[in-house]
């Protein structure tokens, strides 16, 4: 858990550097998997929500795809992803 220089928890702005630092797409998922989690507690998955964001930028069927492979709970970042997306992007980005 990566906490900011006041003590609060930093992990949603780690995760988007780690997301925006141009990586390959396989190799942002691994270090946001390893740096921030994917796991069911809300300080793991909801950061790699927005790092997974981050890291494809305007695309969110690569978001989508990231979710779904990044490992751990899978089902709960990919949803959660998925729900941002079409939010962020509009449900018409997203095919049936």
């Amino acid at each position: 858990v990566a906490f900011g220089r006041d003590g609060h928890f930093a992990g949603i702005g780690l995760a988007v550097e780690i997301g925006r630092k141009g990586a390959d797409w396989e190799g942002a998922m691994l270090e946001l998997r390893n740096i921030i989690g994917a796991g069911l507690m809300a300080t793991e998955a909801i950061p790699c929500v927005f790092g997974i964001l981050a890291a494809t930028p305007g695309d969110p069927m690569s978001a989508i795809k990231m979710g779904v492979n990044i490992g751990d709970d899978t089902d709960t970042v990919a949803t959660m992803v998925g729900a941002v997306a079409g939010a962020l992007y509009g449900m018409g980005n997203i095919p049936d």
